[in-house]
C-alpha cells in the first residue's frame, strides 16, 4: 500500500492504528542505488534558509537533529541510519537494524543515538566511534516512541501490539478502530536494564516527552494526556483532549505548557474538529487552539518555550506558532505532506521530513520574536 493511496482511501476501521504507528502502512522496498541530491535556498514564505537532501527512492521513516544543530540522523526503510552534517555531508552509516527505522533521538550530550525499528528492537549507538552499544527488547512487538531523559541517564520507550482474536483477526472497538495494548518503559542507559514499566495502556499515541526536571513523562493515551512520575512509578495526572483522540504530545522546555495534536477520522460524516492545542499547566486552560486539515503528525518546541512547530497530514507546509503572541508563520517547500518535525536542543536548527523523499534542515537562528500585542 503506498502512502498516497493510504491517505486518500483510509477506512474508518484502520484509521487509528494506521496513524498510531506511521510506519505500519509504508510499503517497504529496498533503497535504490540512486544518488542523493543536496540543494540549499530560502523559503519565500517564512524567509528561513535551509539545506535539502533529496532521494526519490526514499520513503523516509525517521530523522533527528542533535542538541547543537550540527548533525542530522536519517533512518531508512532498509534499517540503515545515515549521519550527516547540517549541510548534508555524509559522516557515517550505522547498520544493524533489519527493518525500517521508526524514530531516532540523540542523547543530550550528542555522543549517543537511540533508534527504534519494525524489527521490534531499540538500539543504542555510540556515534563518536560508530559502534552499537546495546539492543533493547521492549515489552510489545512494535516500539513506537523513544526519548532520552534530560540528563541522558535513562531512555523512555513506548511499544504496542494489536489485540487479536484466536483467528488472528484484529479486535475492534465500537468506533471501528483496532484495539491496541501499549506500555511505557524506562531503561537505564548505563546498565541497559529495564527500570520501570507502566500498566497496559489502550490506544497509545506516537510520542513521549519528559518534563525539564526529568521526573515525569508525558504520553498520549486515547483521549487523554497521561503523566508518569518516575519517582513513584505511577501515573499521577491526566489532561483530557478537547474533542477527540490524541496522536502526539510534547512538554515545553520551560515546563509551563504542553502541546498536543489530535487524530480524526476523514471517512466520518461527523463534524469533529481536529486541532493542535496548547495547555497552560498552571491554570489548566487552553491558551492556543489551531485548526488542522488532518491528523496532527509533527510537534516540536523551540528551546525557549515560546515557538512551537507543528504539521498535519493534510498539508505540505508546517507552521511556526509563537505562543505568547499567537503569531503564526507558514513554512513551505515540501512537495507532499510531512512525516516528522524535530527542533535541535539549542533551537538553532529544525528538521522536517516528507514522504516526497526529502529532508530539510532549517536555520532558525533568524527567527525574530514578534512584538507583544
Amino acid at each position: 500500500m503506498k502512502w498516497n493511496s493510504y491517505r486518500h482511501n483510509l477506512s474508518r476501521r484502520w484509521i487509528f492504528i494506521g496513524l498510531l504507528c506511521l510506519l505500519s502502512a509504508i510499503q517497504i522496498t529496498p533503497v535504490a542505488a540512486q544518488t542523493s541530491i543536496v540543494t540549499n535556498g530560502t523559503d519565500p514564505s517564512s524567509h528561513l534558509p535551509y539545506f535539502e537532501l533529496h532521494n526519490s527512492a526514499w520513503n523516509l521513516v525517521g530523522a533527528a537533529v542533535d542538541a547543537t544543530g550540527s548533525r542530522v540522523a536519517v533512518g531508512l526503510e532498509n534499517g540503515d541510519i545515515h549521519i550527516y552534517s547540517n549541510a548534508f555531508e555524509l559522516l557515517d552509516t550505522l547498520s544493524g537494524h533489519t527493518a525500517a527505522i521508526g524514530a531516532l533521538d540523540w542523547s543530550p550530550d550528542g555522543t549517543r543515538l537511540a533508534s527504534n525499528s519494525l524489527d521490534s528492537s531499540v538500539k543504542v549507538w555510540n556515534v563518536v566511534i560508530g559502534a552499537l552499544l546495546a539492543t533493547l527488547s521492549p515489552h510489545y512487538a512494535v516500539p513506537i516512541a523513544i526519548t532520552w531523559s534530560p540528563d541522558g541517564s535513562q531512555l523512555a520507550i513506548s511499544s504496542y501490539t494489536v489485540q487479536t482474536w484466536d483467528s488472528g483477526a484484529p479486535v475492534y472497538n465500537s468506533a471501528g478502530n483496532p484495539i491496541t495494548d501499549g506500555m511505557l518503559e524506562l531503561w537505564d542507559m548505563t546498565t541497559f536494564s529495564r527500570l520501570q514499566a507502566s500498566p497496559t495502556l489502550r490506544m497509545i499515541g506516537v510520542t513521549l516527552s519528559w518534563n525539564p526536571e526529568g521526573t515525569q513523562i508525558l504520553i498520549p493515551v486515547w483521549g487523554v494526556n497521561r503523566i508518569w512520575d518516575i519517582r513513584t512509578a505511577q501515573f499521577t495526572q491526566q489532561i483530557p483532549s478537547l474533542w477527540f483522540n490524541i496522536l502526539t504530545a510534547q512538554w515545553s522546555p520551560t515546563g509551563e505548557h504542553i502541546a498536543y495534536g489530535m487524530v480524526g477520522d476523514p471517512t466520518s460524516d461527523a463534524l469533529i474538529p481536529v486541532n493542535m492545542v496548547v495547555v497552560d499547566l498552571a491554570s489548566g486552560r487552553s491558551v492556543a487552539i489551531e485548526a488542522a486539515a488532518n491528523n496532527v503528525s509533527g510537534l516540536t518546541w523551540h528551546t525557549n518555550g515560546a515557538w512551537l512547530a507543528w504539521s498535519d497530514l493534510g498539508s505540505k507546509d508546517f507552521y511556526l506558532l509563537h505562543v505568547p503572541t499567537s503569531t503564526r508563520i507558514v513554512v513551505t517547500g515540501h512537495s507532499d505532506y510531512l512525516r516528522q518535525l524535530f527542533w535541535s536542543g539549542d533551537g538553532s536548527h529544525l528538521v522536517s521530513t516528507s514522504i516526497d523523499g526529502t529532508v530539510r534542515i532549517w536555520d532558525t537562528t533568524t527567527l525574530v520574536e514578534p512584538p507583544e500585542p
